[in-house]
């Protein structure tokens, strides 16, 4: 299926979804806000893979699609940052409803500029011939077991993965338990974390033509590993600070180096399907990371977990670059 043509129906989907919420008036009616958001869930299953499946045809090399995969995480940073505040100030002078229609306006405008998207770059047509969604699915399969970057991209994925989901599972236990703050220390660190992500979106594209991905993902991928260390060890508010600021930062070079290397080397009539799997990879692992490290901070402690989620970080920053490297020789 055509890759904007999916993109734009999401974009469409969502816009319905958000809009709907308009008639939701009372407490009565919050099972509908289930339903909606599981709905825009599933919707964000279509068009993040086709998204990430389109990119490269957007740029014209390695080097651009490196800066366009850094500029990415910025604008998705920033909106995070900026969208609840922005919610804020609708919701308190116009209404929640309001807000709802502004929302489901933002994705309307989302749908034209997906239609002006102009690729730079086409594809070779492909001698595919059509097959059934399960012979789809085997092809993708096959694809996984056979090539060391999807290999790798999930290697590195799960265990930086590992510091992420353990950080964000234990971070109340962390900050009110281990170091006695109060609950807004959350806010803060979770702002400096978006802060910091937006900053390494803009530096992996300003180093993209002077450092190979190859080169980020692995300073990405041990700076992380070592930040998730210093936040175990932390004893306050201002090393708690650092620790979010340099994980947030240096996780996020790593996953736009990481996504960059993984989108070049996976041929464009799988891309889509091999993104779609892969996440459904990661999902499960999510919540079987969540549960582990849940249970092992009961056992032993949330610092200690901390301090072996860094440990697990740094292994895929030496494992990850060496099986791609391999993959090059």
């Amino acid at each position: 299926m055509d890759r904007k043509r999916l993109m734009v129906g999401a974009h469409i989907a969502n816009a319905v979804l958000v809009t709907s919420l308009i008639f939701v008036r009372d407490a009565s009616q919050l099972w509908y806000l289930y339903i909606v958001s599981s709905a825009q869930a599933t919707v964000s299953s279509f068009f993040f893979p086709a998204f990430m499946a389109l990119m490269p045809s957007l740029v014209n090399d390695r080097q651009q699609l490196l800066r366009l995969n850094g500029l990415m995480q910025t604008v998705r940073s920033l909106a995070l940052l900026v969208g609840p505040s922005l919610a804020g100030v609708v919701v308190s002078l116009w209404g929640i409803h309001m807000a709802f229609l502004i929302d489901g306006a933002s994705f309307v405008v989302g749908a034209v500029f997906t239609l002006l998207l102009v690729p730079q770059t086409r594809p070779a047509p492909s001698k595919r011939q059509p097959q059934s969604l399960w012979g789809d699915v085997v092809e993708a399969g096959a694809f996984i077991r056979s090539s060391q970057v999807v290999q790798a991209y999930v290697v590195f994925i799960i265990l930086t993965s590992v510091g992420f989901v353990t950080r964000s599972a234990l971070a109340i236990p962390f900050m009110q338990g281990t170091l006695g703050l109060k609950p807004e220390s959350m806010g803060l660190a979770l702002s400096v974390t978006a802060g910091a992500a937006i900053a390494a979106g803009v530096v992996s594209a300003l180093l993209s033509k002077r450092v190979t991905a190859l080169r980020l993902l692995g300073l990405g991928a041990a700076f992380s590993g070592l930040a998730m260390v210093g936040l175990g060890l932390s004893t306050g508010l201002p090393g708690m600070l650092l620790g979010y600021a340099v994980n947030g930062f240096s996780a996020t070079v790593g996953s736009t180096a990481m996504n960059a290397l993984f989108q070049t080397g996976v041929p464009d009539n799988l891309r889509g399907r091999i993104i779609s799997a892969t996440g459904a990879i990661f999902a499960f692992s999510d919540l079987l990371l969540r549960a582990v490290a849940s249970g092992s901070a009961d056992l032993f402690g949330v610092r200690p977990v901390y301090l072996v989620a860094g440990g697990v970080s740094v292994v895929a920053a030496i494992l990850v670059p060496r099986l791609l490297i391999r993959t090059r020789a």
